[in-house]
């Protein structure tokens, strides 16, 4: 048996070097990712308050109830208005669906649309849009929506306008 070398010590302090570079490099991927998808989580987060803000500006809440009595009188710019806020509101849930499948939010969002159901489709007007719009939802949101256009509940007690606020309010939390 030989004595090893200065060259063979050489050799295994260089091997033992790439090994420890590589594992570092996989960290520091790993460590960027995650960054990354904090700062992506984060900035749909101030965006979807951004159009929250203006979506829920002014009279959102009198038009949507407006489209339960009396649809018949709801004008171009109200319906333009109900469906970009439809747009907004499913668009939330699905993400909020989307981050939960992924661990990064807690478990509840599926239940929380299910509860929210009948104050988003519960007219003609949500009804069209989901028929338009339900290619790109999460299934579960779709498996909820289907449910109930097929045998819907009866509707709560509460004023529309109250349920509504207090939905945002759950929202914003």
């Amino acid at each position: 048996m030989t004595n090893p070398k200065n060259r063979d010590w050489f050799q295994i302090s260089g091997l033992l070097g790439v090994i420890a570079g590589l594992v570092l490099v996989a960290y520091e991927a790993h460590q960027a990712n995650k960054f990354a998808e904090a700062e992506a989580i984060r900035g749909a987060g101030q965006q979807f308050r951004d159009i929250q803000v203006e979506s829920f500006a002014g009279d959102i809440f009198e038009i949507y109830v407006k489209s339960f009595e009396n649809p018949a009188d709801l004008t171009d710019a109200e319906l333009l208005r109900l469906d970009s806020w439809l747009t907004l509101m499913v668009s939330y849930w699905n993400g909020r669906v989307i981050m939960e499948k992924r661990g990064l939010m807690a478990p509840g969002a599926v239940q929380r649309f299910d509860a929210l159901y009948d104050y988003m489709f519960g007219n003609a007007s949500s009804v069209a849009w989901y028929s338009r719009n339900r290619g790109w939802l999460e299934p579960e949101l779709v498996e909820i929506i289907d449910r109930r256009i097929i045998d819907p509940p009866s509707r709560s007690k509460a004023p529309l306008v109250e349920v509504l606020r207090s939905a945002i309010d759950d929202i914003g939390n």
